[in-house]
C-alpha cells in the first residue's frame, strides 16, 4: 500500500528556533456564555501569531514550494467578523453551535434566508427577521440547523472552535479522472487517480489551487508517450511543436489561475481581519464585522471564470457511485469545485464524497486536435520501480 502526500507544511519556528505552537480549543465550559459581550479582539500573544502567520501565508511560495495551514487566521476571522446584529451577519462565518441535542459542532454559515413574520407577539421585541443556516463539518445536508441573532446573543453559537474539537490533521481526499464517452454519452473513469491533502480550513479557492497544482502533472507532454520523432520529416516536427506550444499554452494558463487563487484567498483573508490597505471600510485590526466581500467576490469569480475556460478539464464534486457509471446530467448531486473565497473545503467536502476532473474532448484549438491520438489531453504519469519498496516487500 502506498500512501501520497501531497503537503509540504511551512515551518513556523519562534526566535528561539522552536515549532510555533498552536492552542487548541478549551472545551471544559459546558454551559454557553453570551457571546455578545465576549471580548473579541486577539490578546497581544494571538495577535502577535497572526502577524507572524499573514506574513508568510499567501506569498510567493505558497502552493509552490510550501503550504501553509491556516488554523490561527481562520480563528481570528470568526472572531473579527463576528456580528453585533442580525444585518452583520454573513455567509461562510466560521462559527461553533450547538445542535439540538447539546452538542457543539464547528460549521459554517451557508445560507441567509429571511424569517417569517411573528406579528402580533411581544409587539416585535427581540424578534429576529434574518435566519441563518448552518452546516457542519463532514456532515451532510440534512443535518443543517437554523439559528437567529437571539441564538448568537445567548451563546448557543460562537466563534469558531470555542467548543468544537478542532482536526489538525489535513482531510485526505482523491482526485479521480474521468471523460464522456461520445458514442455512449456515458461517464467513463480513466488513469491514476491521485490523493490530495488540504487542511480543513484552507478556502474552496485555496484548496483549489492545491488540486491544479497536483493536476499540472498529468499535463507534461513527453514525445515518446505519443510517437517517434522523425528528425527528418518537417511534418513530423512540425507536429511535435504544435503539441508543445499547446501544452505549454494549458500549463500557463494553470499557473496563472493558480496565482490568482492564492492572491485572492491572501486578499481576502486580510480583509476580514480590518488588515487590508486596499479597503475603503472603516475597520480596527481584527476586528470586522462590517465587512462586505461582495467587490472582492465579484473581481475574483471574473478573473477565474475567464482562467477557467483554458483549462482541459473540469472540477466537479460527486459521489463515487455517480462517478464510476451513471450517465452525464442526471445527477443532481454534482456540482463544480467550489472556488470560493467564503466556503472553507473542510465545511464544503465530506467523507462521502470524491473530487473528479472531467477531461473535455479535444481543445478548442482545432489545429492541434490531429496531432494527437488520445480524444483528451490527459498525460501518464512516468511509473518507475522503488527499489527500497521492493526490498522492503523481499523481506
Amino acid at each position: 500500500v502506498a500512501f501520497e502526500s501531497t503537503l509540504k507544511p511551512r515551518s513556523m519556528k519562534t526566535n528561539n528556533g522552536s515549532p510555533e505552537s498552536v492552542d487548541e480549543t478549551d472545551d471544559e465550559e459546558d454551559e454557553p456564555e453570551p457571546s455578545q459581550h465576549k471580548n473579541l479582539l486577539p490578546s497581544p500573544k494571538e495577535e502577535k501569531m497572526m502577524s507572524r502567520y499573514l506574513e508568510v501565508y499567501g506569498d510567493e511560495k505558497e502552493c509552490r514550494v510550501v503550504d501553509t495551514d491556516p488554523f490561527v487566521l481562520s480563528k481570528g476571522m470568526s472572531r473579527s467578523l463576528w456580528p453585533r446584529n442580525e444585518k452583520e451577519l454573513k455567509l461562510g462565518l466560521r462559527v461553533d453551535a450547538k445542535d439540538k441535542r447539546g452538542n457543539w459542532f464547528q460549521g459554517s454559515v451557508v445560507d441567509i434566508v429571511e424569517a417569517a413574520s411573528k406579528e402580533g407577539k411581544g409587539k416585535g421585541k427581540g424578534e429576529s427577521k434574518r435566519e441563518v443556516v448552518v452546516h457542519f463539518d463532514n456532515f451532510a445536508k440534512k443535518w443543517d440547523e437554523t439559528y437567529t441573532i437571539d441564538h448568537f446573543d445567548e451563546g448557543k453559537v460562537q466563534p469558531l472552535y470555542s467548543h468544537a474539537t478542532p482536526r489538525m490533521k489535513p482531510a485526505d481526499f482523491y482526485v479521480h479522472h474521468r471523460h464522456t464517452n461520445p458514442e455512449t454519452d456515458e461517464l467513463a473513469m480513466f488513469g491514476q487517480p491521485f490523493a490530495a491533502q488540504c487542511y480543513s480550513e484552507w478556502s474552496g479557492a485555496r484548496a483549489g489551487a492545491q488540486i491544479l497544482a497536483q493536476a499540472s502533472r498529468f499535463l507534461q507532454y513527453n514525445s515518446d508517450w505519443s510517437s517517434p520523432i522523425d528528425l527528418d520529416d518537417p511534418t513530423s516536427m512540425e507536429r511535435e511543436n504544435k503539441a508543445n506550444r499547446l501544452y505549454e499554452k494549458i500549463q500557463t494558463a494553470i499557473s496563472d489561475l493558480i496565482d490568482v487563487l492564492v492572491d485572492y484567498d491572501r486578499e481576502y483573508t486580510r480583509l476580514a481581519l480590518g488588515l487590508s490597505t486596499h479597503s475603503d471600510q472603516k475597520s480596527q485590526p481584527f476586528r470586522n464585522p462590517f465587512f462586505d466581500a461582495t467587490n472582492i467576490c465579484t473581481v475574483f469569480s471574473k478573473k477565474v471564470n475567464a482562467l477557467l475556460t483554458k483549462l482541459p478539464f473540469e472540477i466537479v464534486v460527486t459521489s463515487m457511485e455517480t462517478a464510476q457509471g451513471k450517465k452525464i446530467n442526471v445527477d443532481p448531486d454534482e456540482e463544480a469545485f467550489p472556488l470560493s473565497l467564503v466556503r472553507t473545503i473542510g465545511n464544503f467536502l465530506n467523507a462521502r464524497q470524491v473530487i473528479v476532473l472531467h477531461w473535455k474532448e479535444h481543445p478548442s484549438d482545432r489545429q492541434a486536435a490531429p496531432i494527437l491520438k488520445d480524444p483528451v489531453l490527459y498525460v501518464p504519469l512516468p511509473l518507475e520501480v522503488d527499489e527500497a519498496g521492493v526490498e522492503i516487500l523481499k523481506k
